[in-house]
């Protein structure tokens, strides 16, 4: 297939899932695809929450989206992006981000991250969690000055 026609089909194909995104909420809708992980083990993943997250961030709702799943939206979905720029760019164009986004060294990196994200969300998660440290603290008082912000119109 030429590398033009390739990436009209990936470019209609991502723009097809990002409508179907918008026009329906994953949380209401049971025909999206559940987690595997979660089915199979009853533990989240690091990518639970990721099709709530690209619904929330389509409609405009960063806050939403960082909440359901704050490493996909920062460091993940950048990466998808850098990796269909390099893989839209011609040939021997950007091929230095294409190794950035590929390389072994990278894709570690993202997956100690991953299980480090999730684990945290895991134990937080939990009822006997302690509720004291300072991250915790300013997402709560964060979250509940957007909330009051949103329901003070």
């Amino acid at each position: 297939m030429r590398p033009k026609i390739r990436n009209i089909i990936i470019i209609a194909v991502l723009c097809s899932l990002m409508a179907l995104y918008f026009v329906f909420d994953p949380a209401e809708h049971g025909w999206f695809p559940g987690c595997i992980i979660k089915w199979a083990t009853g533990f989240e993943c690091p990518a639970c929450g990721t099709q709530r997250m690209i619904h929330a961030l389509l409609h405009g709702d960063i806050m939403t989206a960082l909440l359901l799943n704050p490493f996909m939206l920062l460091v993940l979905m950048p990466m998808v992006a850098l990796l269909a720029v390099a893989l839209i760019a011609p040939k021997g164009k950007l091929e230095w981000l294409k190794h950035l986004v590929t390389h072994p060294a990278t894709l570690i990196l993202i997956f100690i991250i991953s299980l480090a994200r999730h684990r945290c969300h895991t134990h937080l998660k939990q009822k006997d969690a302690p509720r004291d440290t300072l991250s915790i603290y300013l997402l709560e008082q964060f979250s509940s000055l957007m909330w009051a912000s949103r329901h003070a119109h």
